[in-house]
């Protein structure tokens, strides 16, 4: 048990009765709980107050050193007990009601009180001060540096004055000092019964229930950050992962779709060469029909030698040498051609409007079912990259045959 600490403490007792200048009484003692403080007021007691407050302290003194408590707690209960049926008390000239009185036990750095009647405690760190009444549940305080304690039994008109002293005070002395000064000049009442303890001078060290309690508290806050961290961890690491899934399986489709194109394209460059008869139509040139059947222009000069392809008249029958053929295996509509075989390029122009465009004739318009056989001109325009998606595709295509 460590050994107890006794703190600096001041009584102030100013009455405006003459005969009730001593009716309060401060005793304070060293015990095994620790240092006991207890302050006592009998004023309803008339002249008879400084006998009765100093018969209660000394009743309350003698039976508490008498006595070992395993707490504060008890200790603060024992002296409840004895004032309420000690036939010494039952024989003073007030009810034990009427007695205002505080105790305050410093006990393991800790401060534990019981106010009765109008008694007050304040308890000040820095410019912090907390209150407690009396009727008010037993509590315990662990106080630090500068601290200091007012226990009071003084009047609501002095209520004021001594707390203000008290919190601008830097010690116990010196609030002492400035209230007793301030009585002085006062013209209101000046009955006032204040008990000072300093603790200034006191190494206060945690208790070991306390420094348990705060290692304790100090785990589970890192507790707390370690789980936060391994959650946000695991969300981030989660939408990583989606998006790098996203990122593999948008690749992996840009890959197919340029395979699939490839196959198609190569498809179509497979198919035998064809001659095909175009009759000239009014504005068109001989550009425009180099682009309409994906030639060129020399090729039209090589298969119309004597035509002047410079000076073209709507009815001349032009050779066009061409190898976008499709023979249709079955028979169907141009519709279903388009959805069953060339869906996948319409992004490269082959649309059904397209098909019907470049295969309608006079008296053919390709509305209806196209017999098996029939030849279909497909108006494929390779993109720019085509030659890269190719050889790609060749490439792809060594390797898996490696």
């Amino acid at each position: 048990m460590p050994t107890p600490t006794h703190h600096k403490s001041f009584l102030l007792a100013y009455r405006s009765s003459p005969y009730n200048e001593g009716s309060c009484f401060l005793a304070d003692f060293h015990h095994a709980n620790g240092d006991i403080y207890i302050l006592c007021d009998a004023e309803a007691a008339g002249q008879y107050a400084p006998q009765v407050s100093r018969q209660v302290t000394d009743l309350l003194q003698t039976h508490i050193e008498q006595h070992v408590y395993k707490d504060p707690q008890e200790l603060i209960d024992d002296a409840r007990a004895l004032l309420n049926a000690s036939p010494t008390v039952a024989q003073l000239p007030l009810p034990v009601q009427e007695l205002s009185l505080g105790i305050v036990i410093w006990s393991n750095h800790q401060l534990f009180w019981h106010l009765q009647g109008s008694a007050v405690l304040y308890l000040k760190k820095g410019k912090h001060l907390l209150s407690f009444y009396a009727d008010t549940p037993t509590r315990r305080f662990l106080p630090g540096p500068r601290h200091m304690a007012l226990v009071s039994t003084c009047p609501l008109l002095q209520e004021e004055l001594l707390r203000t002293h008290f919190v601008e005070a830097a010690t116990a002395s010196q609030a002492h000092a400035r209230i007793m000064q301030a009585l002085t000049q006062s013209r209101f009442g000046k009955d006032v019964a204040a008990c000072f303890i300093d603790f200034e001078e006191a190494e206060l060290v945690e208790s070991p229930r306390s420094a348990k309690r705060g290692i304790f508290t100090l785990f589970i806050i890192l507790a707390v950050l370690f789980v936060s961290a391994w959650i946000i961890h695991l969300v981030y690491s989660y939408q990583h992962q989606r998006k790098e899934a996203k990122e593999i399986e948008a690749r992996q489709r840009a890959m197919l779709v340029a395979k699939r194109t490839a196959d198609s394209l190569r498809l179509v460059d497979q198919q035998p060469d064809s001659i095909i008869i175009h009759k000239v139509k009014a504005g068109e040139t001989a550009t425009t029909i180099a682009q309409k059947y994906n030639t060129t222009l020399d090729s039209l000069r090589e298969w119309n030698d004597f035509v002047p392809l410079d000076k073209l008249y709507p009815g001349f029958r032009l050779r066009v040498k061409i190898k976008m053929l499709f023979t249709l295996p079955e028979a169907m509509t141009l519709e279903e051609v388009h959805q069953k075989y060339f869906k996948r390029w319409e992004k490269h122009g082959i649309t059904v409007e397209s098909l019907r465009k470049l295969n309608s004739t006079e008296s053919d318009s390709l509305k209806g079912v196209i017999p098996v056989g029939y030849s279909l001109m497909i108006p494929v325009w390779k993109p720019a990259d085509s030659s890269a998606v190719l050889a790609d595709s060749s490439r792809q295509d060594s390797l898996s045959g490696q």
